[in-house]
């Protein structure tokens, strides 16, 4: 999926059907940050949002359907108010079956491997790595970002 936030000639984003196996697979590249999270509310709320993707420029994320998926999910960016502009995905997760999905965004998972022959323990496949560290700015980034261009536009607004 190609992550933006849609703009007047674009209606947004398709509603997708998948299976439980799938991986959808999320990129964003440019100037203005973006992140993934999954919206149990199944709107922009972001209560209960659980990260997928974190805030970056440039990024790219995946998740894996689990059989705990099935039903409705949404994927939004939680970055300033990109979810309300559009910025976000709604997803049917089926049972598998034999036949796979037709979505091009969406693949099949990998094959199934031997475990690593030093039986050292695997993360599970949506598990988030420890992110870097980060200053306060940053750990708030979507609140300070809105904040601070709300600001500019106000002191745009009052020096006219």
């Amino acid at each position: 999926v190609d992550w933006f936030i849609p703009n007047d000639n674009d209606d947004g984003y398709e509603d997708r059907n998948v299976q439980v196996g799938d991986t959808i697979n999320f990129t964003w590249a440019g100037s203005f940050p973006h992140n993934v999270y999954i919206h149990p509310s199944q709107g922009c709320s972001q209560d209960g949002a659980i990260v997928v993707g974190a805030t970056s420029s440039n990024g790219d994320s995946s998740y894996t359907f689990q059989s705990s998926d099935v039903g409705k999910m949404t994927f939004a960016c939680d970055v300033g108010s990109h979810c309300e502009l559009g910025q976000v995905l709604k997803v049917t997760v089926e049972s598998a079956s034999s036949e796979g999905t037709n979505d091009p965004a969406v693949t099949d998972p990998p094959a199934v491997t031997d475990p690593p022959a030093d039986d050292s323990p695997t993360d599970p496949p949506n598990a988030m790595k420890d992110p870097p560290a980060t200053s306060s700015y940053v750990d708030n980034g979507n609140k300070f970002l809105g904040f601070a261009l709300n600001a500019i536009l106000l002191y745009a607004f009052i020096a006219v």
